[in-house]
């Protein structure tokens, strides 16, 4: 039996391929055992090594979404956010003598919220597998030089862009609240706190009107402007590691607008990084290496910056224990799963409507409807869990039943896998970070996320970023060559 599954594995798996799919199993098994003979563990959590067992197993099922892996970005994000879910946090759980957020835990809601895991793990991971069987990554042989276009010509993307810039320096100097939603990367005992939004202004108001379009544009710039400068720069000087550095530090200018949404911004410098990469081939590993530890070094200060604040507002003697509750609130798990459980609504009519309608941008103004009855208050509330999300597979839960809710992970793990194969070979750069943005945005909802998020982020940023990208001509153009 053995020698069968070998020889399997070694015809559709290259020796990279099989390490990772080998390193995911261990661990997941090495973890399973840990929290097995773990001794203090609540009676609720007694299904928990199920849940990297069982993903561990799942992956050995479905071993050919590891073929060709580094070729496929979604499938390493997906691959990657599920073992931290399915695996890492499990760990943190127990590491955090299981005290979280939710406090409202059972065997039942527990249990049930495992049993959900591990079948929209199964669910997700299979459809990997079938739609990997079926597509043939193929590559370009023609290497596109990167090259500007010099010709005349009527440039819509450029005037479109123009104005937009015009218009975020216009609004960001008249409506001094825009300034103050912002903080630093140094600014760090700030980088907890609630900062503004557009509710702090009258519906139909025109400050509120500025500072909902500022938003709606400043989100397309925070990618096309640092890319138009990098592209710029590796046009002019050549594929030059300093060169490299430099456009890495322009991506991190991003650090100096931070928001609530901290995890937004990294995702937002991590297609900036990724088009780095693209656009310096020969100097990719060294900007790895420095460039990429610098950003995990980052990554690093944030979550201490935030456990900080957690050790402080919950009175927590315990690291172990907030970095428990930070993986909670940032890749929401067993726990947060098992909240969905504790939620009695009466009108799902209601909430569903409200949480397809705060998806539209401008609909207070447009619609003038203020009333929010989304289903992440019900959740907070009767879990008594604040400023925590609901999970993706939690809300589809909710509205479409336990057999049916991982057909939505699904449809965006489609939609993901189509925009990736329009990735590999895109060399229109304004495409290609606008397809890597929705790539990365897609497969990070299904863990990071929910679908409402997910949805308000696609209408505002995405769409727009989508549109804009099709007025470009060919004129800013990415080499194929890896």
């Amino acid at each position: 039996m053995q020698k069968v599954i070998t020889k399997k594995l070694n015809k559709y798996l290259s020796a990279k391929d099989g390490i990772i799919l080998l390193s995911i199993v261990v661990i997941s098994v090495l973890v399973g055992i840990i929290l097995l003979f773990e001794s203090s563990q609540p009676l609720y959590y007694t299904w928990l090594p199920l849940l990297p067992v069982s993903f561990g197993l799942i992956n050995i099922l479905c071993f050919k979404i590891y073929r060709n892996i580094f070729d496929k970005l979604a499938n390493i994000i997906i691959i990657l956010l599920y073992t931290v879910r399915n695996v890492i946090t499990p760990l943190i759980i127990m590491l955090g003598n299981y005290h979280g957020f939710f406090t409202l835990l059972n065997s039942e809601n527990v249990n049930k919220a495992i049993a959900l895991m591990i079948y929209e793990t199964f669910v997700v991971f299979f459809f990997l597998a079938w739609r990997n069987n079926k597509i043939i990554v193929s590559i370009r042989k023609d290497n596109i030089p990167i090259k500007s276009d010099s010709k005349k010509r009527i440039n819509f993307f450029g005037i479109i862009v123009c104005f937009i810039i015009t218009f975020c320096l216009f609004a960001y100097i008249t409506v001094p609240e825009i300034k103050a939603s912002y903080v630093s990367i140094f600014e760090g005992d700030k980088l907890v706190t609630s900062l503004g939004t557009s509710d702090q202004y009258a519906a139909g108001s025109v400050n509120r009107v500025l500072y909902t379009l500022y938003n709606f544009f400043f989100g397309i710039l925070q990618i096309f402007l640092p890319i138009f400068l990098i592209y710029k720069l590796r046009y002019k000087f050549g594929d030059k590691f300093s060169i490299g550095l430099v456009s890495c530090g322009i991506a991190f200018v991003n650090l100096f607008f931070m928001t609530n949404e901290t995890a937004y911004t990294l995702i937002v410098i991590l297609v900036l990084f990724i088009v780095i990469l693209k656009l310096f081939p020969k100097n990719k590993f060294k900007l790895i290496m420095t460039s990429g530890l610098a950003f995990f070094l980052i990554i690093i200060n944030i979550f201490l910056l935030k456990t900080d604040d957690m050790n402080v507002n919950m009175n927590s003697s315990s690291s172990s224990q907030d970095m428990f509750t930070m993986f909670q609130a940032y890749f929401p798990g067993v726990s947060n799963l098992a909240g969905v459980f504790n939620v009695i609504n009466n009108s799902k009519i209601t909430t569903l409507f409200y949480d397809l309608y705060s998806m539209i941008p401008f609909r207070a103004t447009i619609f003038g409807i203020e009333n929010d009855e989304r289903l992440v208050l019900l959740y907070t509330y009767q879990n008594n869990a604040p400023a925590n999300i609901i999970p993706f597979i939690g809300q589809a839960y909710h509205y479409l039943g336990f057999v049916i809710a991982p057909v939505v992970s699904v449809f965006l793990v489609n939609i993901a896998l189509k925009y990736n194969e329009k990735l590999i070979n895109q060399s229109n750069i304004w495409k290609y970070s606008a397809y890597l943005f929705l790539v990365i945005f897609l497969c990070s909802s299904l863990i990071m996320y929910n679908f409402t998020i997910f949805g308000a982020r696609f209408f505002i940023t995405i769409l727009p970023m989508l549109i804009l990208a099709n007025f470009s001509s060919g004129s800013y153009r990415i080499s194929n060559e890896r």
